[in-house]
């Protein structure tokens, strides 16, 4: 399927559960990703706990628009669970319609945290 360019990213959910993985995917990529609100409302879920859980068996895969329906039917075929959770869009990180974070913060928070802490104060 990436050979094919039907994906173009994949990120598993093992370490930090979805938020980190579209974090992850976000900043490699440069994009901005908006999840769908329906998406949170599935199997009763608290909001963190299908945001933050991780799984080593889940994993993110980013494609075409117009190969995201073809995408879930093939899953379907071969009795993987798949499903639409957002869109690649914009120049933020957009969880829920209350959280997001553009991705000039996220960048600047993953890649200066550890500088800035370890600089002394003044």
């Amino acid at each position: 399927l990436i050979e094919n360019g039907e994906i173009n990213a994949c990120h598993d959910v093992s370490d930090g559960g979805l938020a980190v993985a579209l974090a992850d995917m976000a900043l490699a990529g440069n994009r901005g990703i908006e999840i769908t609100a329906e998406t949170l409302l599935e199997k009763g879920l608290a909001e963190h706990a299908w945001l933050f859980g991780e799984d080593q068996g889940r994993y993110v895969l980013s494609c075409p628009a117009e190969f995201a329906d073809q995408l879930i039917s093939r899953a379907a075929e071969a009795d993987v669970p798949a499903k639409a959770v957002g869109i690649v869009a914009g120049k933020a990180l957009k969880l829920t319609s209350d959280c997001s974070i553009s991705l000039a913060t996220l960048k600047d928070a993953f890649e200066n945290w550890l500088p800035d802490f370890m600089t002394p104060d003044d």
